[in-house]
């Protein structure tokens, strides 16, 4: 896991430290790399906590990508109209995963994830 703070270039430092754990994943590694500058930048951008953490890790057939922050509201999932230049972060992130999705820690904050599962 890295922590990082809540700045733009955060968003590369989490690039290139997935990058490392993921080069051996089965996994298109510019996919990984793309949804990694999504969500971290998702969170800076919308959650406006001091730091996001960045997680990566495989269980059996299963590979996930994690960023936490410290809001607890979901991102919003709102409709972006297409004169806009931004917003679709989150559609990119559904079509390049499995799956992904949110879920609220107790601590406090959510993590937003995206996953891969490999037949």
């Amino acid at each position: 896991m890295i922590i990082l703070p809540s700045e733009a270039s955060s968003a590369g430092w989490a690039r290139d430290h997935i990058n490392k754990i993921t080069a051996s994943w089965p996994v298109d590694s510019g996919d990984v790399c793309l949804i990694t500058s999504e969500l971290v930048t998702n969170a800076i951008q919308h959650a406006m906590t001091d730091v996001v953490a960045v997680h990566a890790y495989s269980w059996g057939r299963r590979y996930v990508l994690e960023v936490w922050d410290a809001d607890e509201t979901p991102p919003p999932l709102d409709g972006v109209e297409p004169s806009e230049s931004g917003g679709r972060g989150l559609l990119l992130v559904s079509e390049l995963a499995c799956r992904w999705g949110v879920r609220h820690i107790e601590t406090g904050g959510k993590v937003v994830y995206a996953e891969w599962t490999i037949p």
